[in-house]
C-alpha cells in the first residue's frame, strides 16, 4: 500500500525531500502526529496499490537484453550448425561420387594406394549396394553355390542382364593388389569355354567377382 502526500506539506523547501525528511515523515505517519493544515479540512488516508517504477524498469530491461543476446546466439549456434552439416553432406557426396567414377582413388586397405586404377578391358566396378540390390541382399535363394573361397550368388543387374556373383568370404581375401591383378587378368582373358568376367566389387570391405551366367552351368571356385 502507497500514500500519497503533497510535498509541500512535509518538506521545508516544497520541491523534494532529503533522508531525514523521509525519516521524520515514516515516524510522524506511524505516530498520527501530523496533523493536516487547516486549509485542508476534514480528510482520510486512502490506500492505492502501489506500482514500483524505479528498480523494475532496470531489470526488465536487462532481462530484454539477456533474453536478446541468448537468441542471437542461439542464432547463430543454429547456422554455424546448419553450414558445418551441409558442408558435410557436400563432402559426403563429393567422395561418393569420386568413387562411382573413379572406384580406385582409395583402393588399399586404410586408404593406402596399392598401384594405379586395374587396367580392364570390357569388366566395370560395381558398388557394394548394387550387389545387395541385384542378389536381393544375398539371399539363400539366389545361392548357386559355395566353396573354400566363398559363395556364388545368381543376380539381375540394373539392365536386366543375369549374372553370377562370387562373393569371398572373411579369411579368404587377397590383399588389393593381387585382387587388381586377378581382375586385370581375368578382363583380358576371352574364350568361348570359359565365362567372360562383367565386372568387380571392392568396396565396404567387400571383394567380389561378377560372372556372365551360363544357365545349368557351374562356376568352379577356387
Amino acid at each position: 500500500m502507497a500514500i500519497s502526500i503533497f510535498k509541500w506539506s512535509f518538506s521545508s523547501t516544497g520541491t523534494s525531500f532529503n533522508r531525514s525528511e523521509i525519516i521524520r515523515i515514516g515516524s510522524d505517519l506511524t505516530n498520527q502526529i501530523w496533523k493536516a493544515p487547516p486549509i485542508f479540512g476534514p480528510y482520510y488516508f486512502l490506500g492505492y496499490p502501489y506500482f514500483s517504477t524505479g528498480g523494475s524498469g532496470g531489470s526488465s530491461s536487462m532481462s530484454t537484453g539477456v533474453i536478446a543476446g541468448i537468441s542471437v546466439a542461439c542464432a547463430l549456434l543454429l547456422i554455424g550448425l546448419v553450414v558445418v552439416g551441409l558442408y558435410a553432406l557436400r563432402q559426403r557426396k563429393a567422395r561418393r561420387e569420386a568413387k562411382t567414377t573413379n572406384p580406385f582413388a582409395s583402393w588399399g586397405v586404410g586408404g593406402k594406394d596399392d598401384g594405379s586404377a586395374p587396367q580392364l578391358k570390357g569388366a566395370r566396378w560395381f558398388s557394394f549396394d548394387e550387389m545387395k540390390k541385384c542378389t536381393n541382399n544375398f539371399s539363400g535363394n539366389n545361392e548357386i553355390g559355395a566353396g573354400g573361397y566363398g559363395n556364388v550368388y545368381k543376380g539381375v543387374l540394373t539392365n536386366g542382364q543375369i549374372v553370377a556373383i562370387k562373393r569371398a568370404q572373411q579369411g579368404s581375401m587377397q590383399g588389393a593388389l593381387e585382387f587388381k591383378t586377378e581382375i586385370e587378368l581375368l578382363s583380358r582373358v576371352h574364350h568361348k569355354n570359359l565365362v567372360g568376367l562383367v565386372g568387380f566389387c571392392f568396396d565396404q570391405g567387400e571383394q567380389m567377382l561378377v560372372y556372365e551366367y551360363i544357365p545349368n552351368g557351374t562356376l568352379r571356385i577356387t
